[in-house]
This record gives C-alpha cells, structure tokens and sequence, in this order.
C-alpha cells in the first residue's frame, strides 16, 4: 500500500475501454458516482488516551498511468477521519494474488 496525494490521477474505469482523462483523486472523490454512492466503512483504528480514533473508508477498483501507458488492477483506499470530516488519506494498493 502506497499513500498518494490528492492530486494523482487515476481512473476509475479501465481506460483502454474510453478515451477519457486520468482524473485527481480528490475530484474523484466529489463527482465519481461510484464513490459518491458507496458507502463510508467505520473503522476503529486504535485508542488514545483522548478516546478511540476513528476513521470512515471506501474501497474502488482503479488503474494507473504510467510512462509506457497503464497499469492495473489496483485499488484506491479514500480514509476519511471522522472527527474532522475534511481530513483526507488517499491510498493506492495492488489486490492479493488470491483476490484477482
């Protein structure tokens, strides 16, 4: 698993399927259908002497540029904190052999 920036564009959809542009993460996150829609995961991620830490999580298939063209399956991983809902973690990893 690789923590990306807001900015790195992806896409959501193979795209050898559509001529449509790589998009940020964060745009993906406020206008993609299939993240708007999906429902945010509690988790519970550890506990501190100021209560639990809590963060919300969505999961979704996506494929990244390269210099030679794309690579994928990968997925994204959109954290979401819950006490300050504006707090943002996005992250990239490839699926386990035995998930593809």
């Amino acid at each position: 698993m690789l923590e990306i920036t807001q900015n790195f564009a992806m896409w959501l959809h193979d795209p050898q399927l559509s001529d449509a542009q790589a998009k940020p993460v964060a745009t993906l996150l406020r206008h993609s259908e299939v993240l708007r829609t999906q429902p945010w995961q509690v988790y519970q991620v550890k506990d501190t002497h100021q209560g639990p830490m809590i963060w919300e999580v969505k999961l979704v298939a996506c494929w990244l540029p390269r210099v030679n063209g794309v690579v994928g399956l990968y997925y994204l991983i959109v954290a979401r904190n819950v006490l300050k809902p504006d707090e943002h973690k996005f992250s990239s990893a490839t699926p386990r052999p035995e998930c593809r």
